[in-house]
């Protein structure tokens, strides 16, 4: 640290060869002053045709617009919260500069999330468990930059760092750039991330709002039809319950549910009323044949002519 400290560069360009199947470059707790030549780092460039691993503090503070850092792994990009980060602040601590993650795949979760994903990305309770918080609170998430740039030839797992139940997710946090999504590879990219924008002002938009910001590149192959940021699907448009009914920038999304009767909710016992009306099933069943309308005989059923319909058991 102390010798980064000293470094002044236009461009400051870390190269790391990769290392069989194992992690190729592994990043510690790491700040760089922005600024350029005269008075810190301009850009940081990171590059491994490997594994990139982040497990400690990574950050350019002091950034102005032009400063940031790159972060490119052919293979994979792995940031292990919490302890893990990527930022690029100006000296006020808000989002700054440029932020781009460029791998096949790109994860930002805890190590048990990252432990799982490496066995089966496609693990049955990952998007679950990438909605919650893991039992920390960090609004901000773990990736910031003025303006982001997640390129991703495969997979993008961002886990949700927000409150928990709540939809003011967190995770990457950009400024006034902006958050660009970008599909890379022959094949649909599968995305699972949360997100929000922080202004120099301190507003925050969230949720919905946000995703509907996104630049959702259509890049590469695109994405799979269950690739969500912030749970709303990037193919359809579509959001759950409290997101706009309709995008103001592009084509209405699909209305319908998406994942088939599990995806329809409906009222439990405890509802005032029931949305289907069953007290017919009272009704005693009717077990006589009747084969014909026609046949007048087969209607009375009042065989003491007494006024009211006998029982028949015979």
């Amino acid at each position: 640290q102390a010798e980064a400290g000293r470094i002044r560069a236009g461009t400051l360009r870390v190269l790391a060869p990769a290392l069989g199947a194992g992690t190729s470059l592994l990043v510690r707790d790491l700040t760089l002053n922005g600024g350029g030549a005269a008075s810190g780092v301009g850009t940081l460039e990171i590059d491994t045709p490997g594994i990139a691993r982040v497990e400690g503090a990574l950050a350019m503070t002091n950034a102005a617009g032009a400063n940031g850092i790159s972060l490119t792994a052919r293979e994979r990009i792995e940031v292990a919260t919490p302890t893990g980060s990527v930022r690029v602040r100006d000296a006020a601590g808000m989002p700054a500069g440029g932020l781009l993650l460029a791998s096949n795949n790109i994860w930002i979760a805890s190590q048990a999330i990252i432990d799982r994903l490496r066995l089966d990305p496609n693990y049955a309770a990952r998007d679950a468990e990438l909605l919650g918080n893991g039992g920390i609170e960090a609004p901000r998430g773990y990736a910031e930059g003025g303006a982001t740039v997640l390129a991703t030839g495969g997979t993008l797992f961002v886990q949700n760092s927000g409150p928990p139940f709540s939809p003011a997710f967190g995770g990457v946090t950009v400024g006034a750039g902006g958050l660009i999504v970008r599909p890379t590879g022959a094949a649909p990219a599968r995305v699972t991330a949360f997100g929000r924008r922080l202004d120099a002002d301190g507003s925050v938009t969230l949720a919905a709002p946000f995703f509907f910001e996104v630049d959702f590149q259509a890049g590469g192959a695109g994405y799979t039809f269950g690739s969500t940021f912030n749970t709303c699907i990037i193919v359809t448009r579509q959001c759950g319950a409290g997101g706009p009914a309709i995008n103001p920038q592009g084509p209405d999304p699909v209305t319908g549910p998406t994942g088939g009767s599990a995806a329809i909710q409906l009222p439990g016992a405890a509802e005032e009323e029931d949305l289907v009306d069953t007290s017919f099933s009272n009704d005693p069943l009717i077990e006589e044949p009747v084969t014909s309308g026609g046949e007048s005989s087969l209607w009375d059923c009042d065989d003491d002519n007494d006024g009211d319909c006998d029982d028949r058991h015979d």
